[in-house]
């Protein structure tokens, strides 16, 4: 997305709630495990305005190195791992939010605040449910720019797959964003072709957008299904509103605790 379409928005109580109502849940409730290996680090944005304060931690890049050894899963060799995101960003008291309005149209509905709110982040228009995807299917990248100015690099054998995201605000005074980045495999003539490979949570609090200060900072591997739920719902919603241009999102786990099931049946 362009920086412009990249301004999201969320509240501090959202994720202060958050981060109470799991406590209780997280020891009755598998954890998902990742078949590989993430690296999250946040740095400044180059392109923001150097004399004006960035109110967050920076710029995300998050890798995934694809290693099914690491889950328990049959080896398994996959040319192409890209990324699908859901976000979701709160306004106080709870009021979800979307950086456009097709977004917003796609967001989940729940009465627990965790599952509202999500939905697969893509650029307003863009008909592939995939992080930084082109319409047709390719990645954009000028060799002279260099992959670091882009969204998203497919990884493979060898090779990790790259999400980057530098989602601020400068509408509201105070924002919360929570995002749930997924790596999946997209390769026809693998066995694990259109599996997800991991789930991965990343989330901060702005209490000023005039400020470079910020609060309630974590990223981590999703460390409850609960992520895994809410991230289908966004799925489902995304295959809902295809309006005869979208084109769907069919993925399936490769391994985790859980049955498997396919990211269009209902989550109960």
């Amino acid at each position: 997305m362009s920086v412009i379409a990249r301004r999201r928005f969320a509240a501090i109580s959202g994720m202060t709630f958050f981060l109470l109502w799991l406590g209780p849940q997280s020891c009755n409730v598998p954890k998902p495990q990742p078949c590989g290996e993430f690296a999250f680090t946040s740095a400044p944005d180059p392109a923001w305005p150097r004399d004006k304060p960035y109110p967050g931690p920076g710029r995300v890049r998050l890798s995934f190195n694809y290693k099914p050894e690491l889950c328990g899963a049959a080896p398994c060799t996959c040319r192409r791992v890209v990324f699908v995101q859901a976000i979701k960003f709160v306004l106080p008291p709870y009021v979800p939010k979307q950086p456009h309005p097709e977004q917003a149209e796609r967001m989940t509905q729940s009465e627990n605040n965790f599952f509202k709110g999500w939905a697969i982040d893509r650029t307003e228009g863009a008909i592939q449910p995939y992080y930084g995807m082109n319409d047709d299917g390719s990645f954009p990248l000028d060799p002279l720019l260099g992959s670091e100015f882009y969204s998203a690099t497919p990884g493979g054998p060898g090779v990790a797959a790259v999400l980057r995201d530098s989602p601020v605000s400068s509408q509201w005074d105070s924002y919360n964003i929570q995002a749930i980045s997924v790596p999946a495999c997209l390769d026809g003539d693998s066995a694990c072709d259109h599996h997800i490979l991991g789930y991965y949570s990343w989330s901060w609090s702005v209490p000023d957008k005039n400020k470079s200060n910020y609060t309630n900072y974590d990223y981590r591997p999703a460390p409850v299904e609960m992520y895994v739920q809410a991230f289908d719902l966004a799925a489902q919603e995304w295959n809902k509103h295809l309006d005869n241009k979208r084109l769907p999102l069919e993925l399936k786990p490769l391994h985790r605790p859980i049955p498997n099931r396919a990211l269009t049946e209902p989550v109960k």
